[in-house]
């Protein structure tokens, strides 16, 4: 028999394996079939081992094992690798065991994780001047910035994000995209709704739900399905009605039966930033502070901007021990005058404060803001003019999808 013929012999042989997908690094593996050998065999085999790509599935590597073994390999490289490929495969049993109660749809998400090259880019783009936010000047379309909402690690705290630069619309992405969203790459959890699906109708908004495919049977997950829903639809709506596929009411976990969610005003909040685990910074709106008392003035939510709450990562947007006059005589009108600082100055830091402060104005219905900074060599700040009136952002935290 031929070489070629041993090498489709071993191929079909491998198809017939069950299907193993591995959480080990290929830094792990290598470990641990560097583990087995002598060192004089690991000087041997050093430069084969770091050409092999991120491990897909262990069989594939010990295909490469089995052909190149009598020109490459000595035998004892071939058992150590033929026995980790042996622990591997029942490691893999037990997973495949333990995931046959996991709900189809969450298989197939992890598949996408494996193999969906999808990234999100949250900064430098080119047609936005901010840092965190969308500000009437960038030349963003208007039909392409999508509100779209998850929650920080906690699930404590809502993240609005804008998706731009989209041709869809609002409720398409909503139904065709928003599914596949990877809200993990950004150190996020969310409500894709992908049990769902969003059609509108004489300005009112309807979710039809599939009750067998929903998920909603926690408090927290009640939650997330609130505030997504709420900061989603902010701007437009006041009502978000709920039913099933034949236009019944819902049964809906924590909710109980319900045919629709009436939206609370999103106001009088204050703005600070969270840092994710996936080393992403986003702007955030807070509604209370700790001790769940609401701001009834601005003067409240600007001190709680000094406020860091570290347990969730979430950091000022007035950085501690900064001080301030606020200048509230004219209605409509917030002039903050800041002291000297070695912090300020035209740089991330004091752009990112300048735009939670207009994100903070804007929630307390102030149409004009002017932010001064004593000690500064330059009165602008980035694309902001210190001394004037500011523009107040249309939206905070823009996100372009990258396929």
């Amino acid at each position: 028999m031929t070489t070629r013929d041993d090498e489709r012999r071993i191929i079909n042989q491998l198809s017939d394996f069950p299907h193993v997908r591995s959480k080990q690094s290929k830094q792990v593996l290598y470990q641990k079939v560097s583990s087995s050998l002598t060192p004089e065999q690991q000087r041997k085999s050093k430069k084969w081992m770091v050409t092999f790509p991120a491990l897909a599935t262990v069989f594939v590597l010990a295909l490469v094992f089995f052909v190149l073994k009598d020109h490459l390999l000595p035998s004892q490289t071939e058992q150590a690798v033929n026995d980790l490929a042996l622990e591997t495969a029942q490691e893999g049993r037990i997973t495949d065991t333990a995931s046959e109660d996991a709900p189809e749809s969450q298989l197939l998400r992890d598949d996408m994780m494996l193999f969906n090259s999808t990234t999100y880019q949250t900064s430098d783009f080119s047609n936005v001047l901010g840092h965190h936010v969308i500000l009437p000047s960038d030349t963003v379309n208007e039909q392409s910035k999508i509100p779209v909402v998850a929650m920080d690690a906690s699930v404590m705290y809502p993240v609005p994000l804008t998706i731009i630069d989209q041709q869809a619309e609002p409720l398409t992405f909503y139904n065709e995209q928003l599914s596949s969203f990877d809200f993990n790459q950004l150190g996020l959890t969310a409500e894709t709704f992908n049990f769902g699906t969003f059609s509108q109708e004489n300005q009112a908004i309807t979710l039809s739900i599939d009750a067998e495919a929903s998920d909603i049977g926690s408090s927290t997950q009640a939650t997330v399905f609130e505030q997504t829903l709420r900061y989603m639809f902010q701007d437009t709506y006041e009502t978000v009605f709920i039913e099933n596929t034949g236009g019944q009411p819902i049964e809906l976990g924590p909710f109980g039966e319900i045919n629709r969610i009436d939206f609370k005003d999103v106001e009088k909040l204050s703005y600070k930033y969270v840092y994710t685990s996936s080393g992403h910074k986003f702007m955030i709106p807070i509604e209370a502070t700790l001790n769940g008392e609401t701001f009834i003035t601005i003067d409240e939510a600007l001190v709680d901007m000094q406020e860091p709450i570290p347990e969730f990562n979430i950091e000022p947007a007035i950085p501690e021990g900064v001080t301030y006059t606020l200048d509230l005589s004219n209605d409509g009108e917030i002039r903050l005058t800041f002291d000297e600082h070695k912090l300020f100055g035209d740089n991330p830091e004091t752009i990112d404060m300048i735009e939670a402060i207009l994100m903070t104005a804007k929630s307390f219905d102030f149409g004009h803001v002017s932010i001064s900074i004593k000690g500064l060599d330059s009165h602008q700040v980035g694309p902001y003019s210190l001394g004037e009136p500011l523009p107040l952002p249309v939206a905070i935290n823009p996100v372009k999808i990258i396929q």
